[in-house]
C-alpha cells in the first residue's frame, strides 16, 4: 500500500481559478482605457443583438 503525502492546510482542489479565469478574460478591467474600450464594446454588441432581433 502506497502512502501519500498529506499537507496540512492544503486542499487538492485548485480553489483560485474562478479567479484567475475571471482575471484572464476581464483582464482590461485593470485601467480606464481598457473600461472605456469593454463599454464600447458592448454597446456595440447590443446594438448588433436589436438588429438581429429584428
Amino acid at each position: 500500500m502506497e502512502m501519500e503525502e498529506i499537507l496540512i492546510g492544503t486542499v487538492k482542489v485548485d480553489i483560485n481559478s474562478k479567479e484567475r479565469a475571471l482575471e484572464t478574460r476581464y483582464k482590461a478591467l485593470d485601467n480606464a482605457q481598457g473600461v472605456r474600450m469593454l463599454l464600447g464594446d458592448y454597446h456595440a454588441l447590443v446594438s448588433r443583438r436589436e438588429d438581429d432581433e429584428k
